[in-house]
């Protein structure tokens, strides 16, 4: 209970800190009250300005201190956990979120003078079509990133198990991001894992990959400036006991002709309206359903995806649900001056960016823990005609002291022309060190 409102706090704070970077690099907007005659029975504890932000940035940070105090508390006297008596120590985050400064991007605040100007939305398709969990995901995302709406659209998953763990590109993905190679893995007559590797070197996995499980990969050429156009998803039910809906054929198209087509060998099309079993590597699979999916913006690619994944045991793996995410993103200029041949390491012409390791150790020792106390750093911009860039966070060394199943985060709360902050964060049980 206590560790989840401290992430719960916590996630507010990284929001609040980016939202404020946003707000500087002059990208959001305040957003005004509607009618403020009609709310001043109803007064935000927490203003649209940049007193209110900070302030409600400073608030946070105190219900932070107040839980973790509340565990040395609990730790000192156990009973006072069971205690009902008690009053609560701290507010409830979701309680103390209906209270914050709401932001839009600014040239959507601009279009919204126009009350015939339909807002974008993040997820494209009817919600009645998504499950509980899947609604509160684009929520949250939406509340997160609510810029991300500009570029980026959501399609309906397809598959009809209200099962799996949810997993989504937009967790950790730009939208100026741009895919350079997709790989599929197909074992026991479906798609087990997918891999999704970026110019920028990150490769994500969404699924589980086992050692005998075939590997189809598609590798993009994007100095001809090629994209996924098309997808394709086909889901049926294995004729076992228990079945659940899984995803069992895998298919992406370029706009260079190129083509993924990850699927069992003995793969046959289903006819359409039967629910006769039909093979899928010598599993025999009912229900099958074709279901293909079109780009959702004008000159729109594929830049992820977004699902549920049964990540139990071997027999059990395989996606519940799937559905592409896409972009109409324009990509960076120098990608074109890139020729990915067998490595994406493999660059001919590239800037180089501001680089370096930065020692905290100064700021954060052992002996004085300081709860979310952010360390400054500065550093030198070779490129300051170009966006800022982007931190990427990484642990090069790490002194520890008592504890087992110690857990660790890094974050950024903002960068600017000269310095950039970082906050590393530490947990043992339910206990936190900052």
């Amino acid at each position: 209970m206590l560790l989840d409102s401290f992430m719960e706090y916590k996630s507010i704070e990284r929001r609040l800190s980016a939202q404020i970077a946003q707000i500087k690099s002059g990208t959001m907007q305040f957003q005004p009250e509607d009618d403020p005659a009609a709310n001043a029975n109803r007064k935000r504890r927490f203003d649209a300005s940049w007193r209110g932000i900070t302030r409600a940035k400073r608030e946070c940070t105190n219900q932070m201190l107040k839980i973790f105090k509340e565990v040395v508390e609990m730790k000192k006297c156990p009973d006072i956990a069971a205690d009902e008596t008690r009053d609560e120590q701290f507010e409830d985050p979701l309680v103390f979120n209906e209270y914050l400064p709401q932001i839009v991007p600014t040239a959507q605040a601009a279009s919204d003078d126009d009350s015939h100007a339909p807002q974008a939305q993040l997820y494209h398709g009817n919600e009645d079509e998504l499950f509980q969990a899947e609604r509160v995901k684009v929520k949250e995302l939406n509340a997160e990133h609510p810029d991300f709406a500009s570029q980026l659209r959501m399609a309906t998953p397809c598959g009809s198990e209200d099962a799996g763990e949810i997993f989504c590109s937009l967790d950790y993905l730009k939208p100026d991001w741009t895919l350079a190679e997709v790989g599929a893995y197909v074992a026991r007559g479906m798609v087990s894992a997918l891999s999704l590797k970026y110019t920028n070197g990150l490769v994500t996995i969404f699924g589980t990959i086992g050692r005998k499980d075939k590997l189809f990969t598609l590798r993009l050429d994007l100095a001809a400036k090629e994209h996924v156009v098309g997808c394709s998803i086909e889901t049926g039910q294995p004729a076992i006991e228990n079945p659940k809906v899984c995803v069992t054929a895998f298919r992406l198209s370029t706009n260079r002709g190129s083509a993924l087509i990850a699927q069992p060998h003995d793969w046959k099309e289903a006819t359409e309206g039967s629910n006769g079993n039909f093979s899928r590597d010598g599993v025999s699979f009912h229900s099958l359903k074709m279901t293909h999916y079109d780009p959702l913006l004008g000159s729109g690619y594929i830049q992820g995806f977004w699902g549920r994944a049964s990540l139990g045991k071997t027999a059990e793996r395989g996606f519940r649900r799937l559905a592409p995410i896409w972009s109409n993103a324009t990509p960076p200029a120098t990608l074109s001056s890139m020729n990915m041949g067998d490595s994406l390491e493999d660059v001919q012409t590239c800037e180089l960016p501001p680089s370096g390791f930065w020692d905290t150790w100064t700021i954060h020792d052992w002996k004085s823990p300081v709860p979310r106390t952010s360390a400054i750093l500065p550093y030198e911009n070779t490129c300051p005609e170009k966006p800022l860039p982007m931190v990427l966070t990484g642990f090069r060394k790490m002194d520890t002291w008592s504890g087992a199943n110690l857990r660790f985060s890094a974050t950024v709360d903002y960068v600017t022309e000269s310095k950039f902050s970082i906050g590393v964060d530490q947990w043992s049980s339910s206990v936190f060190f900052g």
